[in-house]
């Protein structure tokens, strides 16, 4: 009975530390999705002001990937899904 108890404890600690990892994926999703609004209107405004910053297409794409990536994690946890 002791080793059941010793069982779901563990259960438990493992459970608490990866929800703790899954919403910090979503944080860290969420940053990479400004990333991609900062990436995306950096690109337009210095259209305007004829001065193009060569990759920012190219870093919108890797933050958009990465968004995806950590977004994920934190969608299975929520038993959720990814609306895009």
């Amino acid at each position: 009975m002791n080793y059941k108890k010793r069982l779901k404890n563990r259960i438990n600690k493992i459970n608490n530390f990866l929800k703790k990892i899954y919403n910090i994926s979503g944080y860290i999703a969420a940053i990479f999705l400004v990333f991609v609004a900062i990436f995306i209107l950096t690109g337009i405004i210095s259209r305007i002001f004829n001065f193009y910053i060569r990759g920012l297409a190219e870093y919108s794409g890797y933050s958009m990937a990465a968004s995806s990536f950590f977004a994920l994690a934190y969608t299975f946890y929520d038993k959720a899904h990814i609306r895009i």
